[in-house]
């Protein structure tokens, strides 16, 4: 092949019917198509266009006609009949695009859809997408694009406004502004200005999707513009309420119907827990644990028509098409549970691959929903399943609660700094220091700090390290919480599970705790500063985030009134303050290095585990790679001593 035939795909031009970004109209048309308006009729034009405008693509291109076998350079176009049994004939589509996604579409999960190329999965991703970028290009989708960009319209403004906010460490990171940015063209694309985005815009933006994680983005997106819109001035860019979220599920990862509605059936059932001997429903678990259940279930079916026969296991039923798969039921029978445990393990290699660990907690969860659907699974069936899961030789290592390699590197590098280990003891102050830094220059006439002279970005730069400070106090003074239940606590109402008038006692309840047995109460250690900086925080910073006292939660939402501060928003903040202090590290690793240093001082596990609430077994075997340095440690001061008594012991025969 070669590439002395060019020509060069005219220029479109598009009319747009401008309109002023802040007149709040009606749902329009979408100013243009996502992809362009021109459809080229083979991979002639592609190349050409290619050449042209992308040269750095041309190798995967090339790669794509010649090597894949299809090409050379136009004889692949929407005439062309099938090439070989793997891949559907483009005459049957409408355009190359649909043809190319349909023959090579996205890996998912890490499964290599394309195997019979004989390439890894990262080549293929590679070249997939460098030749439908070719495609998209050659279709006028990045002129398209640049359109949408030069539109001075509300996202224009949106933008504007909150690109001086990831300025000078300011509270909103790069990497969030260009998700908004990426997420304001998939908006343009669906004709939606930002005061579009409430409950009747979800179908405009549904059809505006390209990609699979077009779907994540926007959640994401719709999570940053409803915590940021009451803190800087958006006017009337915004809705008055807060933008709802989308669907929890794509529709592009969904199952058939039937499917996901017997699933939903096996998960309701197996979610509700009755006492045998009263037959009395006594416990349901959490949404968080349904949704578990139900990823559990979802991931064996999707991987069972990638689970081919298998005469060595004598796999001779494999299921090819869901759709046409009558009896849910018989989907989650032994052999098929064994063929997608084959199929995780062939693709363990694989990028974005599931882990041993988390397919065991998979497999586990599958057979305790069997076994709770006792009307639906035979019992020995599910005892067939529990011996397959405990057989398999991949799991033989999953589950264990060994702490991986990089986060014991960076206990051992805590304990072993003293340094270190001082700022760690002492976030909760250096975060309340730099907070009151801020504050010092918001001070009126008599000296007094006025929280209207802050701008929005000292605003919420004191908000968010005062919230990291109080959230320190607890979790250094106090006791190691897990996030959720320390950002959750309850300072007033009914439930109220932290008193600020009692020493800022706090607990939590059972239900809440992750080992479902309540934590008793403690309270932040005084010589500590632990209350004090609690004191400071409800009195000067909370006001900022809740100035009407509406939220029950001593942490509450940014912009929800009467709301719980979002997990997510928290890790972000921590992450950026601990690094602002010269101590990086993750909210997730508190826990360890608080354990690290209680076993570095030689505490029981028992008094480790109690503080951590969890077992003493699960704390054993995390932390017991610190032991083997401490009884070494312990053993060198011993040689050392035994060393000075016997030379000690040696001088004084010497001298008499």
């Amino acid at each position: 092949m070669t590439d002395t035939h060019f020509s060069r795909v005219s220029d479109t031009v598009f009319h747009v019917n401008m309109q002023p970004s802040t007149a709040k109209a009606a749902l329009v048309t979408p100013i243009q198509s996502v992809n362009g308006n021109h459809q080229p009729v083979d991979f002639q034009e592609i190349w050409d266009w290619t050449a042209h405008h992308k040269k750095h693509d041309l190798q995967l291109l090339r790669v794509f006609l010649e090597k894949w076998g299809y090409g050379p350079a136009g004889t692949l176009s929407l005439s062309s009949n099938a090439s070989d049994k793997s891949t559907p004939a483009p005459n049957s589509f409408s355009s190359l695009l649909e043809w190319f996604d349909a023959a090579f579409p996205k890996s998912r999960r890490g499964i290599h859809p394309r195997l019979d190329l004989c390439v890894t999965l990262d080549r293929y991703k590679k070249i997939r997408e460098g030749v439908r970028r070719s495609i998209l290009g050659c279709m006028g989708a990045y002129a398209a694009r640049a359109t949408r960009n030069a539109l001075q319209d509300g996202w224009t403004e949106l933008l504007a406004l909150l690109q001086p906010l990831t300025e000078n460490h300011g509270p909103l990171d790069q990497r969030s502004y260009s998700l908004l940015k990426t997420f304001a063209d998939i908006a343009r694309r669906a004709g939606l200005e930002p005061w579009h985005l409430t409950e009747d815009m979800f179908d405009a933006l549904e059809d505006a999707f390209v990609t699979a994680q077009d779907r994540e983005l926007t959640k994401k997106a719709f999570q940053i513009l409803n915590e940021w819109d009451g803190l800087v001035d958006f006017g009337d860019l915004l809705p008055h309420t807060p933008i709802p979220a989308p669907p929890a599920r794509r529709l592009t990862d969904a199952l058939p119907p039937h499917i996901e509605e017997r699933i939903d059936q096996l998960v309701s059932i197996a979610a509700t827990r009755i006492d045998i001997n009263t037959s009395r429903i006594h416990d349901k678990v959490t949404q968080e644990t349904k949704n578990a259940y139900r990823a559990a279930l979802r991931y064996h079916v999707k991987l069972l028509p990638y689970c081919p026969i298998d005469p060595d296991t004598a796999y001779d039923r494999p299921v090819s098409d869901l759709e046409a798969a009558n009896d849910v039921d018989a989907l989650f029978a032994p052999e098929h549970i064994s063929a997608t445990i084959r199929a995780t393990e062939d693709r363990e290699h694989l990028p974005s691959a599931i882990q041993p660990d988390s397919a065991l907690t998979y497999y586990k969860t599958i057979r305790m929903i069997l076994e709770r659907n006792v009307d639906a699974f035979d019992a020995a069936d599910v005892a067939d399943i529990k011996l397959r899961i405990k057989s398999s030789e991949y799991f033989k290592d999953a589950g264990r609660d060994e702490m991986p390699e990089h986060i014991q590197a960076w206990c051992r590098d805590l304990v072993s700094d003293p340094e270190k280990e001082r700022r760690f003891h002492n976030l909760h102050r250096i975060f309340r220091g730099k907070a009151d830094k801020i504050m010092d220059n918001a001070r009126n006439e008599t000296g007094v700090f006025d929280a209207s002279l802050l701008s929005d970005q000292d605003r919420l730069r004191v908000i968010r390290l005062g919230v990291c400070a109080a959230v320190c106090a607890i979790v250094l003074t106090g006791r190691p919480l897990r996030l959720r239940n320390v950002i959750w606590l309850r300072h007033r109402g009914r439930r109220a599970n932290i008193n600020p008038q009692a020493g800022w006692e706090f607990f939590i309840p059972a239900e809440e705790a992750k080992a479902g047995e309540r934590i008793s109460e403690m309270k932040p250690r005084v010589d500590r500063q632990g209350p004090a900086v609690l004191d400071w925080y409800l009195k000067k910073i909370r006001p900022l985030i809740d100035p009407e006292n509406k939220s029950i939660y001593l942490f509450p939402a940014i912009r929800t009134a009467s709301g719980r501060l979002n997990p997510s928003t928290f890790r972000q903040w921590f992450q950026s303050a601990a690094n602002d202090a010269n101590m990086p590290m993750t909210f997730h690793r508190f826990r360890h290095g608080f354990a690290s240093i209680l076993v570095r001082m030689g505490k029981p596990m028992r008094n480790i585990a109690d503080m951590l609430a969890n077992t003493e077994a699960v704390c054993s075997k995390r932390y017991a790679f610190l032991d083997p340095d401490r009884s070494a440690k312990k053993a060198q001061d011993a040689m050392a001593r035994a060393a000075f008594e016997a030379e000690r012991t040696i001088r004084k025969k010497v001298v008499k």
